[in-house]
């Protein structure tokens, strides 16, 4: 009854009602039938996300920054946009947004009309770093 390669385990005499399956490595549940999300443990180091695989995960860029080896502290080409600060952590440079702005340099504008602060009949408006409420 255990799953990928896990070992039957009894419980009492009665082996067929009481049994527990000891799991392999990467496997977890009952049955060792789910896959142990190792990027719970957060292994990845920025700019690096972690990506959970059956029974294996990988550290890479993320979709957002697909280009992000080499973005190290002394790196000149990384830069934060729209005057944001810089900050370095352990020899990697972090963008530190104000509010307004999102995104891993800093570069989208924020939507503010995704928090629905208009009231009705008002309609939200969005613009660079700031919104209007206004009739539509």
């Amino acid at each position: 009854p255990c799953l990928n390669g896990g070992s039957c385990q009894p419980k009492s005499e009665s082996f067929d009602d009481y049994y527990s399956c000891k799991c392999t490595d990467g496997w977890v549940g009952s049955r060792c039938q789910d896959d142990y999300d190792e990027c719970t443990s957060s292994p990845c180091s920025w700019p690096y996300v972690c990506y959970n695989y059956e029974n294996r995960y990988e550290c890479a860029c993320s979709q957002d920054e697909p280009d992000c080896d080499g973005l190290v502290a002394s790196d000149a080409a990384y830069t934060c946009e729209n005057y944001r600060r810089a900050e370095s952590f352990d020899d990697y440079y972090s963008c530190k947004c104000t509010d307004g702005w999102v995104g891993s340099r800093c570069q989208d504008d924020y939507d503010e009309c995704t928090s629905s602060p208009c009231s009705w009949p008002y309609v939200c408006y969005n613009y660079e770093n700031r919104y209007e409420c206004a009739c539509s």
